[in-house]
């Protein structure tokens, strides 16, 4: 692996892109221990710190957040966030040391402080956005057990799982003992799954342009731990018809399958106009019928007009130079093409 030039490094997580996060160690080069991340394709960037000198990458998820620790400017080791170029300090509420124990990809991390006094107590960031709580300030007031548990730590490696779920350490004041605690967020409604499309339509529900498929899952109790589907598509190929679908899970259960099909159809269709053949010539009252045709494979013809009906007589009764005649082929999405010829009557 690419260490920047330093003499070692560790790796502690990689995830199923191939991405890897780790840390740069100090040498006599390189005088502090930096958090990098490993990109797929072997490039290797620190991360930098919250303002001291030192910081560990510790865990990634498959978006390529790194959690980990870093010192402040205050000398204080904070655990950190790193995502979208930047490092977030998620903080060391009331103490002065914290560190993540554990990472989602839905962004949650759990954070783990510790006090002067030897106490730790256990934190979640990212229920709600960009705040960090305590996580005995979520419990449910209506909970039994609020009363008289503390939670004190998460003391495992992977204490949160995707759909939210917190497994942690606390002491029960009535029994003055230490329990292992399974948090489960209250949910009572499954996700809402939505589909936005963007591109040109045309008529009849096609799209004349390439289309932007997106879906947005939402869950306002807790997290959705599942997709299934949920993939954001551009459709660059005319279709008569691809079928995409998009279901979510969270605690509150399973919403129902979103489907959505899309028709593309970006080619004009084809206007066949045979007779009269372009620049022909033909004698005063000579019978001449028109004969054309219009063709489209994508979505279909919806109306092929020309100066006459195909198959009726062109009128020749009078002399006429480079006289048009012209068809209009119109497909289903609303594209069209015209053609014209000219004919002259002697």
């Amino acid at each position: 692996m690419n260490t920047l030039g330093r003499n070692s490094a560790s790796v502690d997580a990689v995830n199923d892109a191939g991405r890897a996060t780790g840390t740069l160690y100090a040498d006599d080069n390189f005088p502090f221990d930096r958090a990098f991340i490993r990109f797929a394709n072997s490039d290797v960037k620190e991360l930098g710190t919250l303002g001291g000198d030192n910081s560990y990458g510790l865990f990634i998820n498959s978006l390529g957040h790194v959690a980990g620790m870093s010192q402040t400017d205050s000398d204080e080791w904070h655990a950190f966030l790193h995502k979208g170029g930047i490092m977030h300090d998620l903080g060391a509420p009331g103490g002065e040391r914290s560190r993540p124990i554990g990472l989602t990809n839905n962004g949650q991390t759990v954070i783990e402080a510790q006090y002067a006094d030897g106490t730790r107590r256990v934190f979640i960031y990212g229920v709600d956005g960009t705040q960090t709580h305590d996580l005995n300030d979520l419990v449910d007031p209506t909970d039994p057990l609020k009363p008289y548990v503390q939670l004190t730590s998460a003391g495992f490696r992977d204490p949160v799982n995707e759909f939210g779920q917190i497994i942690a350490r606390g002491r029960d004041s009535r029994r003055s003992r230490s329990r292992a605690y399974l948090l489960t967020p209250v949910d009572s409604t499954p996700p809402i799954v939505k589909a936005s499309l963007t591109g040109t339509k045309g008529n009849n529900d096609w799209f004349i342009s390439d289309v932007k498929l997106r879906w947005a899952t939402t869950d306002a109790e807790a997290p959705i731990g599942e997709k299934i589907g949920c993939t954001a598509v551009m459709l660059a190929n005319d279709s008569i018809g691809s079928l995409y679908k998009c279901q979510a899970r969270s605690i509150g259960g399973s919403s129902p399958i979103k489907a959505v099909t899309i028709k593309r159809d970006t080619t004009k269709p084809l206007a066949i106009l045979t007779t009269p053949a372009d620049g022909a010539v033909y004698e005063r009252n000579q019978p001449v019928n028109a004969c054309y045709r219009c063709e489209d494979g994508i979505s279909g013809i919806a109306t092929c007009k020309g100066t006459i009906a195909s198959g009726f007589r062109i009128d020749t009764s009078q002399p006429v130079a480079n006289a048009p005649f012209t068809i209009t082929a119109r497909d289903q999405a609303g594209l069209k093409r015209t053609v014209t010829k000219t004919y002259t009557v002697r």
